[in-house]
């Protein structure tokens, strides 16, 4: 009696696996598949911005074993076939449809037999979807070593992104100057510094350039970053690079920017010169960040030390105050002049000269130059030399 209840049961299993067809049993294919778990998107993934994953274990199953492959919006209730008729080890699967899938956040991914309605096993837990690129809000320059260049340039995104993805930066430009570093806080947050070295020259009006990269959101495999220039907004204060004499009486005082001229005090009183009294500055008419100082009456071969004192609201057209107190140290930009020439030759009347006479010529200059070259009625004289201003 055991022997006959044994294989009873035995004869029910394998009536339950097969169908009849012909007149003969044959194997059901879609009934040999055991088990199926879906292993990922299983809860709290980001995905977008390209092809997906979508991966799932099994036990059982025999080739030509086919399963569906289904989106599911856990809010709506709907779904929606992404990859039918797939072999049921075909894990992990390639979801090329993934960028066409409309954002959200309550979203699974659910298995079937295929062209059934019967489910095998579904995500523990909804996942987003993200198919926006990121953009770029806003961009800050920065001087922080108060040296007339910007060196460290805010970049506020719409979203959070991936810092490291945007492999050091190098995608990013300023003036032609690629970043050279990337300085974070918070990891993947909506921001990030870019770091330049070289610096780039000057503090005024600049404008950030990436160029297109790996640079992408938090989205697997993820949104990328299209090229984009975005004008900067100027954080950093203007700086007294340099001086230079242009007149006896002018002095160009040069800053890192354009300054807002309506606060150039015309007094003069902002700016002093060693030796000398100023009595008048004003934004030269390029209005390219030079002030212009009248003082008093300066040798041509002088240079003076010149100091820039910030005390009535002298700044950028940001509105940025310009660094001070400052000091720099006049170029020579005035030519010499000739204060006396004399010239006589060796004949016998010396305010004359016939073929075969020397000519001497001497002159005093108002500095010291450099051994000139000198040409009398063509000719080149011979024997240069200067001691001092003579």
């Amino acid at each position: 009696m055991g022997n006959t209840t044994k294989w009873g049961s035995s004869l029910v299993a394998v009536l339950v696996v097969f169908a009849l067809f012909g007149g003969f049993f044959v194997p059901n294919a879609q009934a040999s598949i055991v088990s199926l778990q879906v292993t990922s998107p299983n809860g709290s993934e980001l995905l977008g911005g390209g092809t997906g994953t979508v991966t799932w274990t099994s036990t059982g199953g025999v080739s030509g074993d086919l399963i569906d492959i289904a989106l599911v919006d856990d809010v709506l209730h709907s779904a929606v076939v992404i990859a039918p008729n797939i072999a049921f080890d075909a894990s992990p699967y390639a979801w090329v449809g993934l960028p066409s899938v409309p954002n959200g956040s309550n979203y699974r991914v659910q298995i079937f037999k295929a062209g059934t309605s019967v489910p095998y096993d579904m995500s523990d837990g909804v996942f987003a979807i993200d198919n926006t690129p990121p953009t770029i809000l806003s961009v800050t320059t920065h001087d922080d070593n108060g040296d007339g260049n910007v060196d460290r340039a805010t970049v506020v995104f719409s979203e959070p992104v991936i810092e490291l993805s945007f492999n050091s930066g190098v995608n990013f430009s300023i003036g032609g100057i690629p970043a050279a570093g990337i300085s974070f806080g918070t990891p993947n947050d909506d921001r990030f510094d870019l770091l330049f070295l070289p610096q780039v020259p000057g503090t005024g009006a600049k404008t950030l350039v990436y160029t297109p990269g790996s640079g992408h959101d938090l989205a697997t495999p993820g949104n990328l970053l299209a090229a984009v220039s975005v004008p900067a907004t100027d954080a950093a204060a203007s700086v007294f690079l340099s001086a230079k004499t242009k007149t006896t009486t002018t002095i160009e005082a040069t800053f890192s920017e354009d300054i807002d001229g309506t606060t150039v005090n015309g007094s003069g009183n902002e700016f002093t010169v060693a030796g000398h009294i100023v009595s008048a500055a004003a934004e030269h008419i390029a209005d390219d960040g030079r002030v212009v100082l009248t003082v008093d009456t300066m040798g041509t071969g002088e240079t003076p030390s010149v100091t820039f004192t910030n005390i009535d609201n002298f700044r950028d057209p940001t509105g940025n105050q310009a660094l001070s107190p400052q000091i720099r140290t006049t170029t020579d930009g005035i030519a010499p002049t000739l204060l006396a020439v004399n010239i006589h030759s060796n004949n016998a009347n010396t305010a004359f000269a016939k073929v075969g006479n020397t000519i001497t010529v001497f002159f005093t200059s108002s500095e010291a130059i450099m051994t000139p070259s000198v040409i009398i009625a063509g000719s080149p004289a011979t024997g240069v030399a200067n001691v001092g201003n003579a």
